[in-house]
């Protein structure tokens, strides 16, 4: 019996983990999501050189200290100042992400390592903006407003290194600003928890084993 109990809070312990891993978490509010997490990052493109707005843009890409943001085509621009709709939400520069001329395109955030959370300012959002990440979680980022609407997106899931924004009709050009990011804590990632999981089953069965032998 003891041996049957002891294989029963293994499992559950077991099982309790694999489920917190897999936990994911969308705020809609930047208070709310900046208090869930411990050691933010922001970056808000101030160290960038900027370009000049309209059209055609001039990047493909938009290269951080820490992550990048890139499209198959030249979509984006680092810009001073608001525009069209559009303002910085933190110092003077932002992101604008043009629209391709129909059909649906994507912007991915892609990190050097691993984060747990991630959050943005998207303004002038006039369709739905959907998100996906390299994690499994999927959903909608942004959604249609008035011109020069502001709104925040955030989300929290252990071990992401890409987000993908994607836009099905690319209505008018989007601008984003003010990426908050946290890096992973510790080895809180899929493949070092799913060591440490196998690892207890296998102390678990060993156990078991001198038990038995002592028997």
């Amino acid at each position: 019996m003891k041996h049957i109990t002891s294989a029963a809070v293994v499992t559950a312990a077991v099982a309790q983990l694999s489920s917190g891993l897999a936990q994911a978490a969308v705020s809609t509010n930047e208070a709310n999501f900046l208090n869930a997490i411990s050691t933010p990052v922001l970056e808000s493109f101030e160290g960038l050189t900027p370009d000049v707005f309209g059209s055609p843009a001039e990047r493909s890409s938009v290269v951080t200290t820490d992550f990048s943001i890139s499209d198959t085509v030249l979509v984006f621009d680092v810009i001073n100042g608001p525009v069209a709709g559009a303002f910085p939400t933190d110092g003077v520069q932002h992101v604008v992400w043009y629209a391709n001329g129909g059909g649906s395109n994507s912007a991915t955030f892609s990190f050097d390592s691993p984060i747990d959370a991630f959050g943005l300012s998207i303004s002038d959002a006039e369709e739905n903006i959907g998100f996906t990440t390299n994690t499994g979680e999927a959903g909608i980022a942004a959604v249609p407003g008035p011109n020069a609407n502001l709104q925040f997106f955030g989300i929290t899931s252990p071990g992401m290194t890409t987000i993908t924004l994607t836009r099905p009709n690319q209505s008018d050009a989007l601008k984003f600003d003010e990426v908050y990011y946290e890096f992973a804590s510790g080895n809180v990632v899929p493949e070092p928890s799913a060591f440490a999981i196998w690892g207890l089953l296998g102390l678990t069965l060993g156990g078991f084993g001198w038990l038995r032998r002592r028997k």
